[in-house]
């Protein structure tokens, strides 16, 4: 049917996904029974309303009264001997069978609730935790450069390593998040997805090419799956661990009980402009680094409308008051009187530096037409 209808005549279009776009789902299916001349079976409705297991217990229950156990495979990096190892997992204390997940773990299935504790024992679960942290326990990295000719970046250590270093960083007592990496831009990681998506490419530091990701936040999983969007552009591999920790942070510090990362997006960071939260994750990042207690409190920026320019000046005026101890204007507003006067914010301590300085004066500055009104002007002072 593809060879028939595709777009041959346009070979950025020549994919099935742009076929199955353009026609709708609906006719695809009967495409696919006029050619196969025979009408299928429905698979029913899939209903995504279950994100996952609940990672504490790192179990599913079965409709037999039996439990699936989970077992987390990093990057989906798994050899032969760890095969057997499932597999005699499997056939001591489970039904023989064996799962593997889209998030490239794998599942023992049919083990009978007494015998948890022993199946637990075993050696697979030495190597493969049945539950790790939650920056372990749902990610995705496509096959990377090892593997993969199309990769831009090594991506399976890669995706280890940030979640290695945020676990020890922002460990997160309870919550799910979902941080899938594509070594290119065809996405074999679904990086779109991903609560955090990371998407190979290169990046330059002092003129040099080196490993770089752009960042992406915001993808769906439950319901009507939906990509995300970049937040951050050619991230050097080397710092892309510092800002996703500041928004994990974030996360951490201002989720609800148990509330997935989903969740959180849709309650709180979906009220900001992409580029606002790529802003707060390099800039409390650099904060961090420096020891400066000057990072950005999204609390204090809502509600934002997703107005960039709106948003700058009240991330401005927050961090003012913070600084300073005043607000910067006797009304604050988008446009402040033309003769508003502020105080210079003076490089005297720790809670400030040149840099900040620089940034906060910029973001607040009484003449609309000196002060910033996109992020990558802030994005600019950062180093």
């Amino acid at each position: 049917m593809f060879k028939t209808y595709g777009f041959k005549d346009n070979r950025n279009k020549n994919r099935l996904h742009f076929l199955i776009e353009k026609v709708g789902m609906s006719e695809v299916k009967k495409g696919i029974e006029e050619f196969a001349k025979r009408e299928f079976e429905s698979s029913g409705d899939l209903m995504m309303t279950m994100e996952s297991f609940e990672a504490k217990d790192g179990r599913v229950a079965l409709n037999d009264a039996t439990f699936a156990l989970h077992s987390v495979v990093p990057s989906g990096i798994f050899s032969g001997s760890g095969m057997i190892q499932a597999s005699e997992c499997a056939s001591q204390y489970g039904d023989g069978r064996i799962r593997l997940s889209v998030d490239q773990n794998l599942y023992i299935l049919g083990v009978k609730e007494e015998t948890i504790g022993a199946a637990l024992t075993h050696e697979l679960f030495a190597e493969f935790k049945n539950v790790n942290t939650p920056y372990f326990n749902h990610m995705i990295a496509c096959a990377g450069t090892e593997h993969c000719p199309f990769g831009v970046i090594p991506n399976k250590p890669d995706a280890i390593n940030m979640s290695e270093y945020l676990s020890k960083e922002v460990p997160l007592e309870d919550g799910l998040i979902r941080m899938y990496w594509s070594a290119c831009i065809k996405g074999c990681g679904i990086h779109g997805l991903g609560d955090i998506g990371f998407e190979g490419c290169k990046a330059k530091v002092d003129g040099q090419t080196e490993y770089g990701v752009h960042i992406l936040m915001g993808g769906k999983m439950i319901g009507q799956s939906d990509e995300g969007h970049s937040v951050l552009k050619a991230v050097p591999l080397r710092y892309a661990s510092h800002y996703v920790a500041e928004m994990a942070r974030i996360y951490r510090d201002k989720k609800q009980k148990a509330e997935s990362f989903e969740r959180f997006y849709d309650r709180f960071l979906s009220e900001f402009s992409s580029s606002t939260l790529g802003l707060v994750m390099r800039y409390n990042a650099y904060c961090h680094v420096k020891d400066i207690d000057a990072k950005i409190d999204l609390e204090y920026v809502k509600p934002s409308g997703r107005i960039e320019n709106y948003e700058l000046f009240v991330i401005g005026t927050h961090l003012y008051h913070k600084l300073i101890g005043t607000a910067p204007f006797d009304a604050a507003g988008v446009t402040p009187p033309a003769n508003a006067k502020i105080q210079a914010l003076k490089v005297t301590d720790s809670s400030i530096d040149e840099t900040i300085s620089d940034i906060v004066t910029l973001l607040i500055e009484p003449d609309v037409t000196k002060r910033a009104m996109v992020v990558s002007e802030i994005l600019n002072l950062l180093p």
